[in-house]
């Protein structure tokens, strides 16, 4: 399945260009933007600001690994990803709202879980994984090992509608072993990324990393060589966390537990 296509060379270019001149403002952005909502107590907009700053600390992981081949980079990106993805996890059981814009949004944090948990698995933390996935939900289960309970969970079929998408079936491949089940389901979920790709060709798959991550951990292995999956870059070693900041956690987290003591009403 290695190809090269004109949107795929199109979107690495694309990918270069926002790295070298973009991925710093933009980074220094979002971390402008949460420190504004700090400073100024809008904390109806926390989880947006921290969402985005989520979003910018994974894509750069993405960018280093899918370019650069630096797997210890981006996992430490990956790693501050997820320090920020569960600061939304914290905010939202802290009962914290979570708008888009000017409208209260119904984003369903729980049921989307590999939105998020993924940066914490590629940066092989554990604990930060579950503040975001919980011990009950199939990612929980699966990053504990539970993948008896992970089997009650899901449906007996992986092709049953309940299942969303592929990412899914791979999910339920894990839990039950399957090998052959896994290498099916992420090849399938990597030929529609292909076929997406003519609007937005995807040059890194995030997800699809996480699940072999995941896989690897129970002791499977991944067939499927792809450009989309450099999982072969993928190491057991966590983020080196030594002088990994998150740019205004501590200030969050003393907001979140100020609204827990009841000292901040919404």
């Amino acid at each position: 399945m290695l190809y090269t296509t004109k949107f795929l060379d199109e979107s690495y270019e694309d990918t270069r260009t926002y790295r070298e001149k973009w991925i710093v403002e933009f980074r220094d952005l979002a971390i402008e933007r949460l420190e504004e909502a700090v400073r100024e107590k809008d904390y109806p907009n926390l989880i947006g600001r921290c969402r985005d700053l989520h979003h910018r600390y994974s894509k750069e992981g993405d960018v280093f690994l899918a370019l650069d081949r630096d797997a210890g980079r981006a996992k430490n990106c990956y790693y501050l990803a997820a320090r920020a993805g569960a600061l939304c996890y914290d905010l939202r059981r802290a009962g914290f709202p979570y708008y888009r814009g000017k409208w209260l949004d119904s984003y369903d944090f729980k049921k989307l879980n590999i939105n998020y948990s993924k940066d914490g698995i590629l940066a092989e933390d554990r604990e930060l994984t579950l503040a975001m996935t919980g011990e009950d939900t199939i990612e929980g289960l699966l990053v504990l090992g539970r993948y008896e309970e992970a089997q009650g969970a899901l449906p007996s079929d992986p092709e049953d509608r309940r299942l969303d998408d592929e990412v899914d079936q791979c999910k339920w491949a894990i839990a039950h072993g399957d090998q052959k089940a896994f290498d099916k389901y992420l090849q399938r979920r990597i030929g529609v990324l292909r076929r997406q790709g003519r609007h937005d060709a995807c040059i890194l798959d995030g997800w699809g990393l996480a699940l072999v991550r995941l896989a690897r951990r129970r002791g499977m292995t991944c067939k499927v060589k792809v450009l989309e999956l450099p999982w072969e870059l993928l190491e057991d070693a966590p983020a080196a966390e030594a002088g990994l900041v998150l740019p205004f956690e501590g200030e969050v987290r003393e907001i979140i537990r100020q609204k827990q003591e009841g000292s901040i009403a919404l």
